[in-house]
């Protein structure tokens, strides 16, 4: 099946290194907790993201919150544990590390376990996630950014 005339990966032979090399620049770019620079290298424009409990958000919805929740860290990194590819899918669990702005770098990082399901299509001859699914427990990170944000 092709959308907007592009051929989805499940129709073209990725190789091993070069999923793994966009995987950990995927990651790397939201580690710069820039979310305009990571949506516009790693998503399509009209992406659709179910993050955890929430409803599905799509397009400019998702850029909206990241815009968001990444303004209210001052880091987020991405241990991946494994990953595996059955196109058009990335299936990856990792370990997410976070430091809400202004906390103490040594004492108050978060961590969590996260799933994710990236749904991948190339897309201006780059590969692309046009869906995520991420399954976790951000519980902890948005209480102490409420934390945070309600402190004088």
């Amino acid at each position: 099946m092709a959308s907007r005339g592009k051929p989805y990966l499940s129709q073209v032979y990725i190789p091993t290194q070069k999923l793994i090399c966009r995987g950990t620049q995927f990651h790397q770019a939201s580690a710069t907790l820039d979310a305009d620079r990571w949506l516009d290298e790693f998503m399509t424009d009209d992406v659709e993201m179910q993050y955890a409990n929430s409803p599905v958000i799509k397009g400019s919805e998702v850029r909206q919150m990241f815009k968001t929740v990444l303004g209210q860290l001052d880091i987020m990194t991405h241990e991946v544990r494994y990953f595996d590819y059955v196109a058009p899918r990335i299936y990856q669990a990792a370990t997410i590390r976070y430091l809400i702005k202004g906390d103490n770098h040594d004492t108050d990082r978060i961590t969590i376990p996260g799933f994710a399901v990236f749904s991948v299509r190339e897309d201006d001859g780059r590969i692309k996630c046009y869906r995520a699914e991420t399954f976790l427990d951000p519980s902890a990170v948005f209480q102490r950014i409420a934390e945070k944000s309600s402190q004088p």
